[in-house]
């Protein structure tokens, strides 16, 4: 947690740089070179990475890569998710303009996971029982998002994903995760919700 932290710190500081050159034309290109993090809040479950180029059109090409710490308190018990994704997307953008630009989007990728469920409500008679899984899935994942500018020179940005996903576990050992995988805090989740900071260069 502590790195992940301080790789958040050193980029804010970098985007407070490029921010405050605020004397530069306003640039009607899009083309660059982009890299992204997602937002602090974000941190409680995982860390993404991502990286692309977008082109003078309304084309932008992305990798990324997304690390899982996810732990889910319940009333008796906890589950956790770890594990690592990678994806390439693809994002179009319908509308482009100073304040910001609106895209959709599509993204296929894979990864792995490891699983825990912890249920301590056995220890109501003498004992818990804990559920262990690990395995690997692909994913197709699609929708639509919003990029809005923070400076004239369009380098400094907020992005927006909002979309679903469809993940199928092609290799499991241990228990079965097909439920669980589900939820929102899983490699897994249906929803494919997005808040990231961007800078171009």
């Amino acid at each position: 947690m502590k790195i992940t932290i301080t790789i958040f710190i050193i980029f804010l500081g970098a985007l407070s740089a490029v921010g405050k050159n605020t004397n530069k034309p306003d640039s009607s290109s899009r083309a660059g070179v982009t890299i992204y993090i997602n937002q602090p809040l974000g941190f409680m479950n995982k860390v993404r990475l991502k990286a692309g180029y977008k082109t003078e059109q309304n084309s932008t090409y992305l990798l990324s890569f997304t690390s899982f710490h996810s732990n889910l308190p319940l009333l008796f018990g906890e589950i956790e998710f770890t594990g690592i994704q990678l994806c390439f997307e693809y994002q179009h953008a319908l509308t482009k303009g100073d304040q910001g630009e609106i895209f959709i989007y599509g993204k296929t990728g894979i990864g792995d996971f490891n699983y825990k469920n912890t249920d301590n409500g056995f220890l109501l008679f003498g004992g818990s029982l804990t559920k262990r899984a690990a395995g690997n899935y692909v994913l197709l994942g699609a929708g639509f998002g919003q990029e809005l500018f923070f400076n004239k020179s369009k380098t400094f940005f907020l992005q927006l994903n909002e979309g679903v996903k469809i993940c199928n576990i092609y290799q499991s050992s241990g228990a079965d995760v097909s439920n669980d995988f589900q939820t929102f805090i899983s490699p897994g989740s249906l929803i494919d919700l997005n808040i990231n900071f961007g800078l171009r260069f």
